[in-house]
């Protein structure tokens, strides 16, 4: 039973990577879409479907990962590796998910992967014990999905405008740290339904 499991799984994973590469390659071949933007609002709506299958990919990646134990030495050489590669390919390719702009298929899980396994395991060799990185970490998922869809980044934008430009930048990082930080204790405190398949499970499925 759990060998078909596993089956299923892997064949899902793969139908959903094939389906969303082709809907990204394709629609930017057909110049429906750029790093700059989506055009039409079909092609818009079916972006939204398909950003939510590649997070489902790197989700499933992430977890199957997760099950695999290195000792430090292993984990420092695979870090290395991994922010090595990763350092050297970023460059050429482009890439803005917001817009299901993913560039080349191949760079782009390559980036992905190198880069998330080497800033992973540079976190659990260095910073593992820092708190505050912890608190962002666990809460990476809201911080992705609010920044750009609730206007975040706009709104920091123009606040920065009235300040110095030698501190313009610093300062949108901490006003956008800021107002995450918000928006993730409101979440957590009183929007967990939205995050926590357990509460769902509590809250609404069982009623």
């Amino acid at each position: 039973m759990k060998y078909c499991s596993k089956i299923q799984s892997i064949i899902t994973f793969i139908f959903i990577l094939i389906i969303t590469t082709l809907f990204c390659c394709l629609g930017a071949k057909l110049g429906f879409i750029s790093v700059t933007g989506i055009k039409t609002y079909t092609m818009k709506g079916l972006g939204i479907i398909t950003r939510s299958l590649i997070a489902c990919i790197f989700i499933a990646i992430g977890y199957y990962l997760a099950n695999i134990n290195l000792d430090k030495k292993t984990l420092f050489i695979t870090t290395i590796i991994s922010l090595i590669i990763n350092l050297c390919l970023f460059r050429y390719n482009i890439v803005n998910l917001h817009y299901c702009a993913i560039g080349n298929p191949i760079l782009y899980y390559v980036n992905s992967i190198t880069g998330s396994i080497g800033f992973i395991g540079l976190s659990k060799l260095f910073l593992g014990k820092i708190k505050l990185l912890i608190f962002y970490g666990k809460n990476s998922l809201i911080l992705f999905m609010t920044h750009g869809n609730l206007g975040i980044i706009h709104l920091v934008e123009k606040i920065a405008i009235y300040l110095p430009e030698s501190i313009r930048w610093i300062s949108m990082v901490i006003l956008l740290i800021l107002f995450e930080t918000i928006i993730v204790l409101i979440v957590n405190k009183y929007l967990r339904i939205l995050i926590s398949y357990k509460e769902f499970e509590t809250k609404i499925l069982k009623h």
